[in-house]
């Protein structure tokens, strides 16, 4: 068997058919760029009229729904301090009970055990 023949190698592009490449490629990018810079101005406009849509007042709105969600303090009878401590100090932050009255407050939930030792 006779060695195997290279195939003759392409001919380079000519100098036409590359200008004419170079051409196809930034007319396929302008196309490209005036679609995205259309979206994007689509886009920007719709974020603007959402804006115009929310009241003024949104964040004073959302502190005041924070404020009005009910929490109680369940009674403490000396048993799962750690987790009565832990809810204790969620009730005061929401509520922002300060700390010189937050002993006086606590104590108001106190039950069986827990009240008597506090006594």
């Amino acid at each position: 068997m006779p060695p195997r023949q290279k195939p003759n190698p392409p001919e380079p592009p000519s100098l036409q058919q590359l200008q004419d490449s170079i051409n196809t490629l930034v007319a396929a990018f302008t196309s490209f760029r005036e679609n995205q810079d259309h979206h994007h101005a689509h886009y920007v406009e719709s974020i603007n009229n959402l804006q115009n849509q929310l009241p003024a007042n949104l964040g004073e709105t959302i502190i005041n729904l924070q404020n009005q969600i009910p929490l109680r303090l369940l009674p403490f009878d000396g048993t799962n301090l750690l987790d009565w401590l832990f809810h204790t100090e969620q009730f005061f932050v929401h509520y922002s009970i300060p700390h010189t009255q937050r002993l006086t407050h606590a104590v108001s939930y106190m039950t069986g055990d827990a009240l008597g030792w506090f006594q």
